[in-house]
């Protein structure tokens, strides 16, 4: 539940625009997550999978031209991601496992009412309100489960930078003309068993 709130004219110095005041809440506040996985054993200490899955809930559409703006009545920023592993796996040990998995990223992004930035932008044409524009890119992540007693568990994973392709439509909105990759990441966790059930 996303809103915004803006009292007086928080702005109105030389070559800045003021703000529309008032509370004004987001329209889009619920976001479906996408997943399907498939996963077959090739042997006894060996598996491959598929699984397909979505990010999102980034969505932002404020009912009110907060910048002023006449071409557009509405004011936001949506981008959804969708990602594809396909992952191999093998127990190496009893108990300890090894994982890699090659990915392929797809994601997309719109904006509108942000005209009012064009006299700061680097290309105002690809600013603002240019619909949809997509980006597609490939990366691997590697990672580790393995039981240390029978009560502990450890995980670990490493997900590569993932270099996308530019959002052109946007251009003028992001740096390096549209550049918007997927930042490196890691995870890590335990899991404790007290009792065997």
């Amino acid at each position: 539940m996303r809103d915004y709130t803006i009292t007086g004219n928080p702005s109105g110095f030389p070559q800045t625009f003021g703000l529309t005041p008032g509370k004004i809440e987001s329209d889009k506040n619920i976001f479906f997550f996408p997943t399907i996985g498939l996963k077959r054993g090739i042997a006894d200490n060996m598996a491959i999978a598929l699984s397909i899955y979505g990010n999102g809930g980034m969505n932002t559409d404020y009912p009110a031209p907060t910048f002023y703006e006449s071409s557009s009545p509405n004011t936001g920023v949506n981008i959804e991601q969708m990602f594809a592993n396909l992952s191999y796996a093998i127990e190496v040990t009893k108990g300890h496992s090894l994982g890699i998995a090659a990915m392929f990223g797809w994601q997309r992004f719109a904006a509108k009412g942000l005209v009012a930035f064009s006299p700061f932008s680097s290309d105002p044409a690809n600013l603002s309100g240019n619909s949809w524009s997509t980006s597609t890119g490939f990366g691997f992540k590697v990672g580790y489960q393995g039981m240390l007693t029978e009560w502990l568990s450890v995980g670990a994973a490493y997900q590569s930078k993932m270099n996308m392709s530019e959002f052109e439509r946007y251009a003028g909105l992001f740096a390096e003309k549209g550049d918007f990759d997927i930042p490196a990441s890691w995870a890590a966790g335990i899991a404790v068993s007290p009792t065997k059930d």
